[in-house]
């Protein structure tokens, strides 16, 4: 299920399949993130709609992580 899930993934996004180990390592990083929003998103009785939660897990997946911890107010 998990293997069929990054392939659904890469599809939607048009990306070729993994060349190296990094790169399998990169997609089970960024998939099992997602899974891990999805579920906390769902135990917290969904207060965001579907639809903020893409926005919110999108902007992860195009510019990371770390960039949603930086400081706005500088």
């Amino acid at each position: 299920l998990y293997q069929r899930a990054i392939s659904v993934y890469r599809n939607m996004r048009g990306l070729p399949p993994p060349n190296t180990e990094e790169d399998r390592f990169l997609m089970a990083y960024k998939t099992g993130g997602f899974w891990h929003i999805v579920s906390e998103w769902l135990e917290d009785d969904p207060v965001q709609s579907p639809n903020e939660m893409a926005q919110i897990i999108h902007g992860f997946m195009e510019h990371g992580v770390m960039s949603s911890c930086e400081d706005s107010s500088k």
